[in-house]
């Protein structure tokens, strides 16, 4: 009841401070001392939910911004980048909850959305956000209802920096991502010397509202790899990794992963336990392996001590190529932690990609081509369900298969980082059929430019799996040689 004494529209009902200060409830008179039943694991879903929503306006907010420049031709590269304020944007990102132009949003249109971006959703959890935005009780969100939400989640997250001041500097640690709502902001990166992928590096670089930096925060490397100052005045939505990412989870989207680690142990113990009953944010185990397939060099030993390792961390084994003999059998995948000294993360960079890019849905039949072998690159795909095949036609004319994808991993970046056209053809294998997001290759390479994690994890991602299929047609060529069977 003091609560909504407090909430009166009407200021002649609504409590003021001499009564505020005699409520029985703020003096502690007749209040039972037992604690309110479920308080932690209801305050722990109420912020689970609120990261969801804001994780869905944030990436619909860029993503209206982005589509807007282009079509207007005054996108990053523009001597004046085009300034949209808060209204424009939060006017925009409505069309992406409501494309049909309806007017109203349903729980179906926030649940299409929050899965889009490759975070899962109950109906519980839609309800509540349901009810926090519908004050007429009608059961759908109206503009108004919606953009007071969306206005109140940009004021609570807003940070303002004046012209002049350095918002973070190359090296500092980090803490937040930020979203651009006014003002300009430039990005100044230094490579080091002999940087090897300094094409992917914009030197100085400006940006204006709806774009993103500051993606060190939630991809995990942990440091800045860039100098940001204010050109004006800038305000930003600041947003932190459990924004994007569900607390408890290191994984890709779909599986039994996650996507970031809890703070800490115990925090984690106790939003395990308020999610029990809830689906996780997670990722495939193929994701795991290919994201983590090493090197061609190495014995049998440590391909076992790597699989052991694989185990522990809940990847099965890959599927065995058929083969009738097994001293001349398909090698499995290498799998390892790292690369070029840092931790790989490419299931956070691929989630990423899916969160802010302009990318379309597409189904595929059992046996439709993603792309053939020769092909130029304008796409690459994100698996959502389903496995695709990967083949190489050899001189010979004859079909190799060289690997399989799932669910969470990603194809066809290597043509679209190279510009070459594509070395392999993918098909869909899956009975029900396979469902993917196609991303332009300039929307990637925006991705990759703008981010030195999405950057590395990409790129040795693509690096990997060409050494793994090159690996796999020397042990084909090889078995060829001394007479093997070929029974692919």
């Amino acid at each position: 009841d003091l609560i909504r004494a407090l909430l009166q529209h009407d200021p002649k009902k609504r409590l003021d401070a001499d009564a505020l200060l005699r409520h029985p409830w703020i003096v502690g008179v007749g209040l039972s001392e037992e604690p309110i039943a479920d308080s932690s694991s209801n305050l722990l879903e109420y912020q689970r939910v609120r990261h969801k929503w804001n994780a869905a306006l944030i990436a619909s907010l860029h993503r209206r911004s982005t589509m807007r420049k282009r079509f207007s031709g005054r996108g990053a590269d523009s001597a004046e980048p085009e300034q949209l304020d808060v209204a424009e944007l939060l006017a925009d990102a409505f069309q992406v909850f409501d494309p049909e132009g309806k007017g109203f949003v349903l729980s179906s249109d926030l649940e299409r959305v929050i899965a889009r971006l490759g975070q899962r959703v109950t109906q519980d959890e839609l309800q509540q956000l349901i009810q926090a935005m519908d004050r007429n009780h009608t059961g759908k969100i109206h503009y108004q209802e919606y953009l007071n939400m969306a206005t109140a989640t940009v004021k609570e997250q807003s940070r303002t920096f004046p012209a002049g001041t350095v918002i973070f500097r190359e090296g500092d640690q980090s803490d937040y991502f930020y979203l651009i709502t006014s003002g300009r902001v430039r990005k100044l990166t230094k490579p080091p010397q002999g940087y090897a992928h300094s094409q992917w590096v914009a030197n100085d670089e400006e940006l204006g509202s709806g774009d993103y930096f500051g993606t060190s925060a939630i991809l995990g490397s942990g440091r800045r790899h860039s100098t940001m100052v204010a050109v004006t005045d800038v305000q930003v939505v600041a947003l932190g990794k459990e924004d994007f990412f569900e607390a408890g989870t290191d994984g890709a989207d779909g599986g039994s992963g996650g996507l970031h680690t809890a703070t800490s142990s115990a925090a984690a113990t106790a939003v395990a336990a308020a999610t029990a009953t809830a689906a996780t944010v997670a990722g495939s185990a193929a994701a795991t392996a290919e994201a983590s397939a090493a090197n061609a060099a190495g014995t049998a030993t440590a391909a076992t001590k790597v699989g052991a390792v694989g185990a522990m961390a809940g990847v099965p084994s890959q599927r065995r190529l058929s083969r009738s003999s097994s001293s001349s059998q398909m090698p499995p995948r290498r799998l390892s932690a790292s690369f070029g000294g840092r931790r790989l993360s490419p299931e956070r960079s691929i989630r990423f990609i899916n969160m802010m890019s302009i990318n379309e849905p597409r189904l595929c039949m059992q046996g439709e081509t993603l792309f053939r072998q020769g092909d130029e690159g304008n796409h690459m795909f994100i698996i959502k369900s389903g496995r695709v095949q990967v083949t190489v036609e050899g001189k010979d004319g004859r079909k190799h298969i060289v690997g399989e994808r799932g669910r969470g991993e990603c194809c066809g970046e290597t043509a679209c980082l190279s510009s070459n056209p594509r070395n392999c053809t993918v098909t869909c294998v899956s009975s029900d059929g396979c469902e993917v997001l196609c991303v332009s290759r300039d929307d990637f390479l925006e991705l990759v430019r703008g981010s030195w994690d999405v950057r590395h994890d990409l790129i040795a991602v693509s690096e990997r799996n060409s050494k793994e299929k090159q690996r796999r047609l020397n042990f084909l060529r090889t078995r060829d040689e001394v007479g093997g069977d070929y029974d692919d």
